[in-house]
């Protein structure tokens, strides 16, 4: 059984399992915040307009595509071969294809070729990436004492938002300091070069991680039974006694076993205990990480008269005290029951929203503060990924999780921003609509997430 207090290689583990988080969202998300001078450089900017139309194609193939195709294949293999190896494989390739991005010619030098290989390294970072954020979660639930994995869940999700802070930062700086002309020659290739290289810094870190006990054990599991049936000897035995060994418990247990814990009878038989309340924690936690941290300038924008430079720095204000936030609300889920601290977030977040969007009403001067507040009480997705891993037997966890996380990533990525931003135009109130909706689908979800068991033997299930 874990220790109950957070040992030295406890403090190691959440550090580097969040320093990995980090660099691995700020490696994937920079094309988001560079489109412009990437459309520019590899898809002929509008000159081009057929070719300019691809860039959304490998954007949709690598952020939508390739998500669940990673996330699934990289899950089998962790659930097989332990939650350190698929983190270990994610940040490796996520370091490989942005180090790629950095060096690649542009539509300049290779014209169409060019396009091709953007859309193929952006396929890769899909594909790595897919499995980093349920290994990151995994390995830190599965190896942290009970009391303190919302604290290291929230330190993990709060490392994620220090990509995206570290995104905004050095683009805005970039963008100010360099011409046009500058981003387009070498400019956009900095943030490339620097989350490539800091990553990989990073992967011997890794490597002197320890594996879960829990994903130990279930490796042991399969290799004892592997080897004893390899080792069985079926000289001097004929054809029928060999049939009926075939046929006897030690063969028929382990079938039962597997399909037990196969992940079809998941989907079919636990959909009300594991499957939906995993897709709507899922879209919860994405949805307030999206629409508050990332695409919320863009939104405001279009109704209301703010400086340029206030939404910029209202939402790095906004990410920052959403990271406070993750802390705040993970040390207070091991302190309550996680249900109750739920209810607390999601009234939290219906409040703050409402006065969020009613002083942009009347003038919007304390956005700054506001902006703050809104971030903070965005924070308490941190108490759902422990919820996330509960809802799964080990044997399958990783494997469940990254499905279920990335497919609804990639339905909530790939459709909210676009349908939010047209909605906005007919209703100014739309961002908040949705974020008062997601308030309270958090709250009705809490009393499910309430009666959830907690313990070290739950987890190791």
């Amino acid at each position: 059984m874990p220790q109950a207090t957070l040992s030295s290689h406890h403090i190691r583990l959440i550090a580097t399992v969040a320093s990995v988080t980090m660099l691995a969202f700020f490696d994937y998300a920079l094309v988001f915040y560079l489109k412009e001078v990437i459309a520019d450089n590899f898809f002929g900017g509008r000159e081009v307009m057929w070719l300019y139309s691809m860039q959304a194609v490998g954007l949709f193939l690598g952020a939508y595509i390739a998500h669940p195709i990673g996330g699934f294949l990289l899950g089998q293999y962790g659930d097989m071969n332990g939650r350190r190896a698929v983190l270990f494989l994610s940040l490796f390739g996520l370091t490989v294809f942005t180090l790629i991005l950095a060096f690649l010619p542009t539509y300049q030098h290779l014209g169409v070729l060019a396009s091709i290989l953007f859309i193929l390294a952006r396929f890769g970072q899909g594909l790595a990436y897919g499995g980093q954020i349920p290994s990151a979660l995994v390995l830190i639930t599965e190896q942290l004492p009970m009391r303190h994995v919302g604290f290291g869940c929230g330190i993990v999700v709060a490392g994620a938002l220090a990509g995206l802070l570290f995104i905004k930062f050095l683009v805005t700086y970039l963008v100010g300091s360099l011409s046009y002309t500058d981003m387009l020659s070498y400019g956009w290739r900095i943030p490339f070069l620097v989350g490539g290289v800091l990553s990989a810094g990073l992967l011997l870190s890794l490597k002197l991680l320890k594996e879960t006990p829990i994903s130990t054990q279930t490796k042991d599991r399969h290799d004892t039974e592997e080897h004893t049936l390899s080792a069985m000897s079926f000289d001097g035995l004929t054809k029928t006694q060999i049939q009926d060994l075939a046929n006897t418990n030690i063969f028929n247990e382990d079938k039962q076993v597997a399909q037990k814990h196969s992940f079809l009878q998941i989907i079919t038989k636990n959909r009300l205990s594991s499957l939906i309340p995993a897709i709507l924690v899922s879209w919860i936690v994405l949805s307030v990480f999206i629409v508050i941290a990332m695409i919320m300038p863009e939104l405001l924008n279009i109704n209301f008269s703010i400086s340029e430079s206030n939404l910029i720095f209202g939402s790095g204000i906004a990410t920052l005290f959403m990271m406070i936030g993750c802390v705040f609300y993970g040390y207070l889920a091991d302190r309550m029951n996680i249900g109750k601290v739920m209810i607390f977030g999601g009234i939290l977040l219906i409040v703050n929203t409402s006065l969020f969007f009613a002083q942009l009403r009347y003038g919007g001067e304390l956005i700054l503060l506001w902006s703050a507040l809104l971030g903070f009480s965005g924070g308490m997705i941190a108490t759902l990924p422990a919820v996330l891993v509960r809802l799964f037997p080990s044997k399958i966890r990783l494997t469940s999780i990254a499905l279920t996380y990335n497919v609804t990533y990639a339905l909530v990525a790939g459709g909210v921003p676009s349908l939010l931003a047209f909605a906005t135009f007919h209703l100014p109130l739309a961002p908040a609509l949705y974020l008062l909706w997601v308030g309270l689908v958090t709250i009705f979800l809490s009393f499910y997430i309430y009666y959830l068991p907690r313990s070290e033997r739950d987890i190791a299930r």
